[in-house]
Parts: structure tokens; C-alpha cells; sequence
């Protein structure tokens, strides 16, 4: 009888000793679930700003690539320009106008906008003054007549405004 309850004392240590581990376990189990889901968000997170940031170089390198094409088209809407003030014969000065709207069309739909500067005040972020002139009744400071146009493309400057400013 004696060892019946040695056996049963053994028994219920062994049982309470596997009881503790198998609480250890559930608790370590615990612990790693939330170490995982953790990790796991973390590297949602971390695709998430990768997928943003890559979404955004994309847009700007349409965006640039746009804005360079805009910008080699410029000198052609200016030599329109020019051939529209040389052309004398009437048919010929109207095709040369639908040429050069379909031109600015094709530039204002790309968002492609002119500068205005005739007469507006000297801003340097817009304009390029490449001479200035004392003009009597005229405040300093004015765009007094432009040289070469200039155009923003998505509130961008492409290409400044040169300009006579008065001083």
C-alpha cells in the first residue's frame, strides 16, 4: 500500500509538473502569436509605403518625362509664332494660324500654360531680364515688352519669360 502511494504522489507531481509546462507553453505561445502579428504588421506597413513611394517616383517620372517633351516642343510654337508674323498671302497665314492653335491645343490639354508678363510686375521666379529701360509715367519694376515667351507646366516653370523691365 505504501507504494500505491508513493505512486500516486508521483503521479500527481508528474501531473502537476506537466500541467506547468504545458501552461509555460501556452504562454510562450501567446507571446510569439503576438511577437508574429507584430513582425506582421510591420511589414504590412512597411509594403504599404513601399507600394506609396514607388506609386509617387512613377507619377514624377511621367511627370518629368512629360514636362521634357513640353519643353523641346517649345522652340517649334515659336518659330509658328514667327511664321505667322512673316507670312503675308492670307491662305497661307491661315493655315499657319490653325497649325499654331492646334499647337497651344495640344500644350493647354497637357497643361502646358503661358506666363504672362506684358505689363505685369517683375517677378524673377517667372521672369528673365535680359535688358531695362528708364520709360517716363512708367513705374519701376514693370515688364515693359517680351522677348521670348515663357510657359509653367504644372505650376513648374519650363522655361522663363525674357523680358525688358523698367527701372
Amino acid at each position: 500500500m505504501e507504494e500505491q502511494v508513493k505512486d500516486s504522489v508521483e503521479s500527481k507531481q508528474k501531473s502537476k509538473k506537466k500541467s506547468e509546462i504545458i501552461a509555460e507553453y501556452e504562454e510562450k505561445l501567446v507571446r510569439l502569436e503576438a511577437e508574429y502579428k507584430d513582425k506582421w504588421m510591420r511589414v504590412q506597413a512597411d509594403f504599404d509605403n513601399y507600394r506609396r513611394r514607388n506609386l509617387e517616383a512613377v507619377t514624377k517620372a511621367r511627370v518629368d518625362g512629360a514636362a521634357d517633351v513640353y519643353l523641346e516642343m517649345l522652340p517649334v510654337l515659336d518659330n509658328l509664332e514667327r511664321a505667322l508674323a512673316s507670312v503675308i498671302d492670307e491662305n497661307d497665314k491661315k493655315g499657319v494660324e490653325l497649325i499654331l492653335r492646334q499647337m497651344k491645343d495640344v500644350l493647354s490639354v497637357g497643361g502646358v500654360e503661358e506666363i504672362k508678363a506684358e505689363g505685369e510686375d517683375f517677378n524673377p521666379e517667372y521672369h528673365n531680364a535680359v535688358t531695362s529701360e528708364e520709360v517716363e509715367g512708367v513705374e519701376e519694376g514693370k515688364v515693359l515688352a517680351v522677348f521670348q515667351k515663357g510657359y509653367t507646366y504644372r505650376g513648374k516653370v519650363l522655361r522663363h519669360t525674357m523680358v525688358k523691365v523698367s527701372n
